[in-house]
């Protein structure tokens, strides 16, 4: 188990190496993602050596306050009161974590020789000190060997006063007394047997009997599946969604790039110029120009259609970056039906990292190949009976291994095509125990919206 759990975003590894090498020369061990071996399941692993580690070291970047799986490790960490966060840039820590004294190393240039790095070191050994938490996990296991004696029945004082008091009388029973219980014993089994004899003559009577109602049968689980295939099957599911996340983290980026074209675009000088597409569609430009085609920073708005599903008051428009004529490169699309697509476009079409939001105002942010989403995270708005998806992705929702996270917290892991779980898969608490698990390829419900709980649309 390592001293120190270091959180932290993909672009800041080489900072973060030398800050694990400052560490390790102050006698300290250290842990990074890096330390993962080939074969072994990305996640597992972290929660492992997340659980294990003295404290959590995160690192907040301008690229890390967006990760978020950078938040998760660290609220982990806070939660446990072992965070230890740095400031790697002059940046505000995310909402959550204001109120946890950050050392700012911005200045850093490696070495010892700075009193935020100092500080870091302090602190990491103030924490060592404290029980790990595998140790408290085990405590707490361990039933106690002092268990208080059960309500109603005496305690060990009062046990033995009493022996005291027996042992004081030791008075051995008269001969009278044993005769008057004789006697006594006599009368009862005589009693017994007439009450017995005119039972036995008595018609039987008729007793109302309270009947449970009849539970209807619950429907058939899924085949069982072998554990070993499961967890296998689940390593996947974490990984699909780890990368995913990366992708989202990095959509976000082309996000924020994306939408400073866009505002180059609404202040490009240029008299406007209408026109009609070669579907007949008709438009107007504003901004850059070449012979007559947009190229360059512009805008662009479409007039509805008769037949368009456009919000009362809304017309598509695209702002940012064109060439020859067709969207290439970072912008913002705006569809007349509430939606959006804010990153980078290739021929038209979302092509490479972006963000989209439809009318519904669920998020998606990866990858998107030619319009389709290829790798990323979905979120849900709030209140919704699903918080996020996570995996690979076609037309249709998830295809490969993926994660599903619930309103109540809840996950399912598994391997998914077009939306649907097509094999073994499981279902487990906010705790990560499972709830139930099996074999799902031909069982019912198979969708994320069925199995967190609604129903899909037809």
């Amino acid at each position: 188990m390592a001293d120190v759990f270091i959180s932290y975003a993909r672009e800041d590894f080489e900072w973060v190496g030398k800050l694990a090498t400052a560490l390790s020369a102050r006698g300290l061990s250290v842990w990074l993602d890096s330390d993962i071996l080939a074969g072994e399941f990305f996640r597992d692993v972290t929660d492992r050596e997340l659980d294990a580690a003295a404290c959590v070291l995160v690192v907040w970047s301008n690229y890390s306050v967006q990760s978020r799986w950078v938040h998760d490790e660290a609220a982990e960490g806070m939660k446990r009161q072992a965070l230890v966060p740095i400031t790697k840039s002059p940046v505000d820590a995310p909402k959550g974590f204001r109120g946890v004294q950050t050392a700012d190393l911005s200045d850093w240039r490696g070495g010892g020789s700075h009193q935020g790095f100092e500080n870091v070191v302090r602190s990491i050994e103030s924490l060592k000190t404290r029980i790990r938490p595998e140790t408290a996990r085990n405590r707490r296991r361990t039933l106690p060997l002092d268990v208080p004696p059960r309500r109603g029945a005496p305690g060990p004082d009062a046990v033995a006063a009493d022996a005291d008091d027996s042992a004081d009388e030791d008075v051995p029973p008269t001969t009278s007394s044993l005769a008057a219980w004789i006697v006594i014993l006599v009368i009862v089994g005589a009693f017994g047997a007439v009450v017995w004899h005119f039972l036995a003559l008595a018609p039987p009577q008729q007793h109302a009997v309270a009947v449970p109602p009849v539970r209807p049968a619950a429907a058939a689980p899924p085949p069982s599946i072998d554990p070993d295939i499961l967890a296998g099957i689940a390593g996947l599911a974490d990984d699909g969604a780890k990368l995913a996340g990366e992708q989202a983290d990095a959509a976000q980026q082309a996000s924020l790039t994306a939408a400073k074209a866009a505002s180059r675009a609404r202040a490009a000088a240029g008299a406007a110029r209408r026109g009609r597409d070669a579907d007949g569609q008709v438009w107007t430009y504003t901004g850059q120009a070449q012979n007559g085609v947009p190229d360059g920073y512009g805008v662009k708005t479409w007039d509805p259609r008769p037949g368009d599903k456009c919000q009362a008051g809304l017309k598509a428009h695209y702002e940012g970056l064109w060439n020859g004529g067709t969207k290439q490169g970072p912008g913002v699309m705006y569809r007349c039906d509430g939606g959006s697509y804010s990153g980078q476009h290739n021929g038209n079409l979302p092509n490479g990292l972006g963000v989209s939001q439809d009318r519904d105002g669920k998020v998606y942010s990866g990858t998107f190949v030619a319009r389709l989403p290829g790798r990323g995270v979905r979120i849900w708005p709030d209140g919704s009976p699903i918080r996020h998806e996570a995996g690979q992705w076609s037309t249709h929702g998830l295809s490969g291994p993926g994660v599903v996270v619930c309103g109540d917290d809840t996950l399912w892991k598994g391997r998914w095509a077009d939306g649907l779980l097509t094999g073994p898969a499981a279902h487990y608490d906010a705790k990560g125990a499972v709830i139930e698990r099996g074999d799902y390829g031909n069982a019912e419900p198979q969708g994320p919206a069925a199995v967190c709980g609604i129903q899909p649309k037809p």
